[in-house]
């Protein structure tokens, strides 16, 4: 006699609590309460997210970040892996603009 399958109830709350989470940074420091990005070796730079209000500055930003000798290429994976996480709407603008180029 075969038996039925379990089946499985998730609480998509819980499911999806993960993408909640911001990615783990080594680099960078989130704080949700000022709403900032800061660099961990320099707890002067802080990138202001309520300014980033499109994709063209979120590349403006990684520009920057590209040319300054401190970051390194890592620096600069964890802030777009950053955006990523954070502007979801504004890179996936980006992307489809690159699409149509």
């Amino acid at each position: 006699m075969k038996s039925e399958p379990e089946s499985y109830v998730f609480d998509t709350n819980v499911l999806f609590e993960e993408s909640k989470k911001p990615p783990v940074m080594k680099h960078w420091e989130y704080l949700p309460s000022l709403n900032v990005l800061r660099y961990a070796a320099y707890c002067n730079y802080e990138i202001d997210l309520d300014r980033c209000n499109d994709w063209v500055e979120i590349v403006d930003w990684i520009f920057h970040i590209h040319q300054t000798k401190d970051f390194n290429p890592e620096v600069l994976s964890e802030f777009i892996e950053f955006c990523h996480w954070y502007f979801p709407d504004q890179m996936e603008d980006f992307y489809a603009f690159r699409k149509r180029r």
